[in-house]
Parts: C-alpha cells; structure tokens; sequence
C-alpha cells in the first residue's frame, strides 16, 4: 500500500512511476488486496462539461489456463467511489499476439475519465484484483505458486486539461486539505485570528490546525501571522481563520451578518433581514423553512455548539475566511477531531458545519463567491449555466433583437418592392 503523497503537475500527464515506487503497485495472489497510490492536487481543478481526467491504466496479470478470465476483473475506484472494471482478457488480434510473446503474463491498457468532482485535494487511486480460477474438479484444480499481478508504473494521470476556478465557500475543501489557505504551502497569505485573552483550547485547536494543515501541503506553516480582533485591518489582502469561542471572539459578531448568521449573547442564529432575502423566501417558502429549521438546531446545541463557518472576506473581495467556534473553547477541538474522522469528515459541505454527539450536519446558508480564473468565453458559458434564469432573459432579448431586425428588413423590402409598382 502507498505511504506517500506526492503532488500532481497540472502541466502535463504525469507516470505513476513519479509518485510511489513501482513496488508499492504490486501485488501477489487471487485477491492480492487494495493496491493503492496516494497523490496531492489542487481541490479547485475546474473541467468544463463535466469531460473527465484522463487516466490511462495499465495493467499487468498472469496467463495461463488455470485462470477464469471472464470471471476475473480489476475494479478501479477513487476515494472511495467506485470508477470502472476493467476486463482481464480482451478476444483481439493484438492480444493473442501479446500472449504469444508474453506467455507468463499479459499486459491490457484501458483509458477511463475520472468526473472532476471525485478529485480534490487529498486523493488515492485504488486497484483491486479479483483473480478466479478455473472450476475442473477438486482433484484438477492445480494454480501456480507464485500469482503475482501489478499496476504498470507507465500508468499516467493527467491533470493537464484542468483550470484553476471554483466556488466558495466549500468546508469540504478546508477539511480535507485546507484550501484555499494551502494555496501558499507555507500559508504566508493566511492571517489567523486568536481571541484578546486566548485560552489554552485556543491555542491546541490552533496548533492542531496548523499541524493539519502541513501534513496537507507536506510543508511546515513557518509564513502565517497571528493577529487579535483589533488588528484585523492589518489582514488586508489575506485569507483569514478565526478561531475561538462565541463569547470570547469578537470578530464573530461583527462578521456573522456576511454568512447570513448572527450572534445572539452566547447562541449563533440564522440571520435573514435584507430585503433580498425577504423577497427570495417569501417566493420560496420552502427556503424559509429550511433557515427556520437551521436555527433551531443551532438554538437547540445549547452550551455544546461546535461550528464551522466559511464566507467572504469583508475586507477583500475573493479573499476567504473560516471560524471555528462553538459555546465553549474545548468545542474547537470538536471542530477540528472530524476533519481527521474518515467517517464524519466527507460529510463536511457548504458554508456552515455542526458538529454535536458525534454526528456532523453541513449547510449552506450565504452566498458564494468564486475563485482563479477561466478563459472569457468558458467563464461566461458556465456564468449562464449557472444562471439558468439569466440565460432565459438573455435568449429572449436575442429573439427580441433578431425580430427587430427582421421587421425592419421587411420593412424596408415591401417599401422598396411597392415602390417599384407605382405607375408613373
């Protein structure tokens, strides 16, 4: 199994003889168990239409007559999800050749499409062999000694195709690799915010945040400045942590209205007071309704409300910053134990995450922004499908357009057509 964690140039495709030893891709037996490669990559990797990161596998097994090859598959998986099974015998010109040649072993190559959304910052590839052999009686089933079976190490990856681009704010991407503090490895763009008086809570969560986040980035936080709630000005052009506990961090009352939140004495609520906001639940109850419910949990939380919440910067548009609060400052560490959950932490989405009796509950209560950068065409293309009403008014002012050049046209052609048939 692969140990290491290396990052993925996003320039060109990439052998995974780059990024583990050829060792670690090899396995030996029917079921020889999860071979695994672990790499790093952006979480904010953009592909327009959904195309797909190209993976391009091969893969090595044994030959022989001993093996069942319609029944035998490799199964390729990403984080858990589930991609392809890959065929272990392919009825083709070529591979009879290949066998010839190869009588030990055969070699088949596959390109898939991993979806974009199955990549983010910390990944692993995962190969499974199910090797079966031959049913031909108890006495007659006679395997080799020595099965062994491997990921070719000219396996590549390819992240070439992807943009840099994405919406915030996404807790998902903070719990899993820190972004988009981690952009600078050494978070030399990143201002954490501690309380006036920080208690010892505050100062393990933050510790343990910035040991989480260069075991992220495999790189020590030597660059990130430690500011209090009255020298937040000084963050200017910086992405900004939070920490501390609803009564003892003040920022998080000034800033809760930008999430949509609000402080009310020791309790965080749902916010919902421009007239924007009236206007869309009064047009959508159910939106309305799903705010109501949001702050009756967090009502209900009481002294043990543990919270993420993720928004804009108010300081600088495109900038982020992310609080980790809660009722009491040994709730932080609450916090931060499910980012290291493998269980509760992909349930960690949207702009605001509770975390109470050992359940996590995501949200998504503000707006979002975005962040990085796209052509201009492909950034209006995914502004209007991401605006389907907009599109809509858009299409309907072209057709207006388009009319109105045609009635004109028209116009001026019965004029021109009814003047020529006048009779001196």
């Amino acid at each position: 199994m692969s140990a290491t964690t290396t990052s993925v140039p996003l320039d060109r495709p990439v052998h995974f003889r780059e990024l583990v030893p050829p060792t670690y891709l090899q396995g030996n037996g029917l079921v020889p168990g999860l071979l695994t490669l672990n790499f790093r990559s952006a979480p904010d990797l953009f592909v327009w239409l959904n195309r797909g990161v190209p993976l391009d596998v091969r893969y090595r097994y044994p030959a022989g007559a001993w093996m069942d090859f319609r029944d035998s598959r490799l199964d390729v998986s990403i984080n858990n999800s589930y991609l392809r099974s890959l065929p272990l015998a392919q009825e083709s010109a070529v591979q009879q050749i290949k066998d010839l040649l190869l009588p030990d072993f055969v070699v088949n190559q596959e390109l898939m499409q991993i979806p974009p959304y199955y990549v983010f910052g910390k990944n692993q590839l995962q190969f499974y062999y199910d090797l079966r052999p031959q049913k031909r009686g108890e006495c007659q089933d006679v395997l080799p000694s020595n099965i062994q079976e491997a990921i070719d190490p000219d396996s590549t990856i390819d992240l070439s195709r992807t943009e840099r681009f994405t919406s915030l704010p996404n807790l998902a991407f903070f719990a899993n690799s820190g972004f988009p503090f981690t952009r600078m490895a050494d978070l030399s763009d990143t201002d954490v915010v501690l309380p006036d008086q920080p208690t010892s809570s505050d100062i393990e969560a933050f510790l343990t945040l910035m040991g989480l986040m260069g075991q992220s980035t495999g790189f020590p936080v030597v660059r990130s400045a430690i500011i209090n709630p009255a020298q937040i000005d000084q963050a200017g052009d910086k992405d900004i942590i939070v920490l501390g506990a609803i009564p003892n961090q003040s920022l998080l009352g000034q800033w809760a209205g930008n999430a949509n939140l609000r402080v009310d004495g020791d309790r965080l609520r749902v916010r919902i007071t421009s007239p924007i906001d009236r206007i869309f639940t009064a047009l959508d109850p159910a939106l309305e309704a799903d705010r109501e419910r949001i702050d009756q949990l967090l009502v209900s939380q009481g002294d043990d409300l543990a919270a993420l919440v993720g928004m804009e910067s108010p300081l600088t548009a495109g900038r982020s910053v992310v609080f980790i609060t809660g009722s009491r400052p040994e709730k932080l560490m609450t916090v931060l134990d499910t980012f290291r959950n493998g269980e509760l932490a992909p349930l960690i989405q949207g702009d605001l995450m509770v975390a109470s009796g050992g359940k996590v509950t995501s949200f998504r209560v503000g707006s979002q922004y975005t962040v990085g950068y796209l052509p201009v065409l492909t950034k209006i293309r995914w502004w209007l499908g991401n605006s389907p009403l907009i599109f809509v008014l858009f299409t309907l002012i072209g057709v207006l357009i388009l009319a109105m050049v045609a009635y004109r046209l028209l116009s001026r052609l019965a004029a021109t057509r009814a003047g020529s048939r006048q009779i001196p």
